[in-house]
This record gives C-alpha cells, structure tokens and sequence, in this order.
C-alpha cells in the first residue's frame, strides 16, 4: 500500500537526529511492507538518512514557515500525481493532520488524524494545549470532525477532546508500543535505597518541581537516588531547584541519550516517577512497563487509561500523596511484584509490531469503507 505520513516534526530532528523515536519505530516497521513517504513540516538534521522510507521536506533554507508548507504540499501533489496514495495520515491533529484532511478532501484520498500530544489539553497557566480558546482550538476541532477516520493514543486523551467540545462519538484508540527487543525486564540486584527514574524532557508539562518536591519528602523517610534523563528546556532551572531544596546530592541529571542506551537506565531502575499534568500516553511508561519498572505516576494517558491494576496512581500536584504511596509500594512487595508482572505482560502484549498491525488494519478499514 502506499501511504503518505504528514507530520510537523519528530523525524530527523532533535539530539542524535534520533527525533521522537516510538514514531520513527513506527514509520520503520510500516515501510518493511508499504510504500512510505514521510512529509515533514519541519526540516530533518543535516545528514538525516532515512531507512525503508522517503523523507521530504521544504529544507532549512526556506525561513518562512508558510512558505515551506506550500512548497511542501505542491511537492505532495506532485508525487500524488505521479503515482496515487491510497491513504495520507497526519499524526498530530495541528497543523500537519489539518493539511492531510484537506488535502484528503480535495485529492479524494482517505484520511486518518491522529492526536499524539497536547491537543486535548488546555492548561493556560503554562500557554499549553491546543484546547486554550482561540483559532487554533476551531482547527483542531474541525480536523477531528472532517477526517475520514479520528485516531488517539488513549482513551485518556479521546475523553478529554470530548470534554473540550468535540461531537464525533467514535474514535479509534491504538496506543503507541515499544520495541520489546530493547526494553524487556532485567535481574535487579538487592540496594538498600530505592533508585528512582525519570524520563522525559525538562519542560513545564511535566511538572518536574513537583517531581524534586516528591523526592524531598521520599528521603526524609527512605534513603533514595532519582536520575532524571532528558533534554532540558527549562534553562537550567530545575537544576537550580534541586540545590533550593537541598536534594542535589541525591540527584543526577543525566540529559538526553542515544535511544539504543536508553535501556540501561531503565534497569537501573525501581521505580519510574511521572508527574505530569497532562500526557496523550507517553511513551517512557510503556518503556518502564515493558522493563519490569514499578510506574508511579498522576492519572494521565495510558495511566488513567488502565488505572490501579497496571501502575501506582497518584493525585497531580501532590508531593505528599506521591511520596506516601511510593513508599507505600516500596515496602509491600508482593503488591509491587503485580503491578510489575502486570503491566509488563500488557507492554509486551502491545508492542510496536502490534501498533503497526492495528494501523494497517485501519488504513485498510478506511478504504474498504470507501470502496
């Protein structure tokens, strides 16, 4: 089948040209057997090499953001003409998945949206989401509303667009799995303090002072270590923070990896901490899930998702109740023993091979509808 993937960035960019990396599993293992061309809003790294795949874009040295998206879509139409796409698929419902919809609509191709981040979300006080009033909130909408199938990585997420206004009642939700070849549970050995791991980018979302607040009420009780593994865009503040609180010692910024390394932090690990304010899944929990790491974290994406049975719910901006219940696991080790047996079966279970199946089952779907 041949597919177009339109996206705004996550191939090619970022550290290591590694972009977001669940997306580039995705794209990898859907073109062992399709014919995919990526179109990217955003420009790829210099050198960027893509494998199986075609990558286009407009390049770096159009400065115009307009610009280079009406480059781009004369570039699709071209290749559109030259030989058809039977489906086109934009992952992030704005701007990329609002393009793949009207260009589905004027090509008379199939269209699947697909939410991946913050679309659903509405959180002013840090000027994220797209559900904050304003045009940009209408896109959004429409494009849920006018592709030829609407896909979310969780319920979580589907629920919360709902709750924003959005009318569609079906939704197809397929989260995102991992590669289990990487991620898959190790031998601990025996540690007298409990390691703790965080992964994510530094940023506002995440809400990584209430993290360094939650580990301050940790070792107050139990000796513990927290490694937190990501890109900083926060300026260095969060760092700062840790030496308010006193907690620098026990703490270890480590900053963003290679992928292929990513593994050997999580088998460091006990625990993986998220405290994020508002998620679509992400990916590091199903990550810690599919390596045996106990998940503790606030009720978002694939945790309000699944709930209790998978992971340690805890409430948002609440350093007291995640702290207490952290410890609350670390000391009941059978209860931890279920979660971790629970929820790695289920990321094993939901792998990325999984994820592509179910895609290609839906892009088949779509045009057996159109037919």
């Amino acid at each position: 089948m041949r597919i177009a993937i339109w996206i705004y960035g996550g191939i090619g960019g970022g550290n290591y040209s590694q972009g977001i990396p669940a997306l580039n599993n995705f794209v990898l293992r859907l073109a062992n057997t399709h014919d995919v061309t990526v179109y990217s809003i955003l420009p790829a790294n210099s050198g960027f090499k893509p494998e199986k795949y075609y990558f286009k874009s407009a390049g770096e040295s159009i400065s115009t953001p307009i610009l280079r998206l009406f480059l781009l879509v004369f570039i699709f139409i071209s290749d559109h003409v030259k030989k058809p796409y039977k489906v086109i698929h934009g992952i992030w419902l704005y701007p990329a998945a609002t393009v793949a919809v009207v260009l589905g609509k004027l090509l008379r191709i199939p269209s699947i949206a697909s939410a991946h981040g913050g679309e659903a979300a509405a959180l002013p006080e840090i000027d994220y989401g797209n559900m904050r009033d304003g045009w940009v909130k209408k896109l959004t909408l429409w494009t849920c509303q006018n592709a030829s199938v609407l896909n979310f990585i969780s319920a979580f997420q589907f629920k919360e667009m709902q709750r924003h206004g959005l009318q569609r009642k079906a939704a197809s939700i397929i989260p995102f799995g991992v590669a289990t070849e990487i991620f898959e549970p190790r031998p601990k050995p025996i540690s007298n303090f409990i390691k703790i791991l965080h992964v994510a980018n530094l940023t506002e979302v995440k809400d990584q002072f209430l993290l360094l607040r939650s580990f301050k009420e940790i070792i107050k009780k139990h000796p513990a270590k927290l490694r937190i593994v990501g890109a900083d865009y926060l300026s260095g503040r969060l760092q700062l923070y840790a030496r308010e609180l006193e907690i620098e010692q026990d703490v270890t910024f480590i900053g963003p990896v290679p992928y292929v390394e990513i593994s050997q932090h999580y088998n460091w690990a006990d625990f993986l901490l998220h405290t994020s304010l508002y998620e679509g899944l992400p990916s590091a929990i199903v990550e810690a899930m599919a390596s045996g790491v106990v998940v503790v974290s606030t009720p978002v994406g694939i945790v309000a998702d699944l709930g209790g049975a998978y992971f340690v719910v805890c409430e948002r901006r609440d350093e007291n109740n995640i702290a207490s219940q952290l410890l609350s696991i670390w000391n009941d080790k059978i209860a931890q023993n279920r979660l971790r047996e629970m929820s790695c079966n289920w990321a094993h279970s939901h792998s990325i091979e999984l994820t592509v199946q179910q895609f290609e089952n839906l892009y088949q779907e779509t045009l057996n509808e159109r037919s």
